[in-house]
């Protein structure tokens, strides 16, 4: 996500003709593929990667002022491709969809990386709830906007933790702060920080600023430069 964020800063602030090419691709690749790209190279869709980063990607550079494309065109690819698994030729889409829809996070037992993919869209449904907005649909915005706290469905009020879950509601166990099952390339720590949007909820389900503080300042005390199998900040 700290590349994307890059990616877009550097595309719609130093020219934004350039941040509109990578929107207007976009939709016509959405329309050639059925479905959005998410992780394309060389004009290849590889549909690998957790969640589905073009939709924080575009939102990202409409509010960084790249807007001079059709905007009601991708609002609309935006709802149609969030409700249901349709992959952009033959890859990823938004995958476990059904279950994130009905139960509030993608479980644990049918996706081996359903805490993280939870996480990550949610950040998806708030990026198209922000489109929405722009685009006038308030019946859509009121509707990503609610589903974009799927993150709270994760927290463990026992460990303070935002843990995978089940398909029947239980909590994955054994679990520790360090645990990667249910996390792509990360653990359950690192992932607590996953929600960008709505970090004031975040606080108040740890327990408030005080110890919110606290806890990054634990965090951040240590860097492990690569791959962290402990509860550490992870720069690499």
């Amino acid at each position: 996500m700290g590349y994307l964020s890059n990616q877009c800063s550097s595309a719609s602030n130093d020219c934004p003709e350039r941040g509109f090419r990578h929107d207007t691709i976009a939709v016509a690749r959405c329309r050639a593929g059925r479905s959005y790209p998410n992780w394309s190279m060389n004009n290849v869709e590889y549909g690998v990667m957790n969640g589905y980063s073009t939709f924080p990607f575009i939102a990202t550079m409409y509010a960084m002022g790249a807007q001079n494309f059709d905007l009601q065109a991708v609002k609309e690819m935006m709802k149609r491709v969030s409700v249901k698994h349709i992959k952009c030729k033959g890859h990823h889409g938004w995958a476990n969809v059904d279950d994130y829809m009905s139960l509030g996070y993608v479980p644990v037992d049918k996706h081996g990386h359903g805490a993280s993919m939870t996480l990550e869209y949610c950040i998806d449904d708030f990026s198209i709830a922000q489109i929405c907005k722009a685009a006038g649909d308030s019946a859509a915005y009121s509707y990503y906007t609610d589903r974009a706290q799927n993150f709270e469905n994760l927290f463990d009020e026992e460990t303070q933790m935002l843990r995978p879950r089940n398909t029947d509601g239980s909590f994955l166990s054994p679990f520790a702060p360090n645990s990667q099952k249910g996390f792509n390339e990360g653990n359950a720590e690192q992932y607590f920080w996953s929600v960008p949007h709505n970090i004031d909820c975040l606080t108040d389900l740890a327990g408030g600023k005080q110890r919110v503080e606290e806890r990054l300042d634990r965090f951040t005390s240590q860097i492990k430069n690569g791959w962290a199998r402990r509860a550490l900040l992870l720069v690499g």
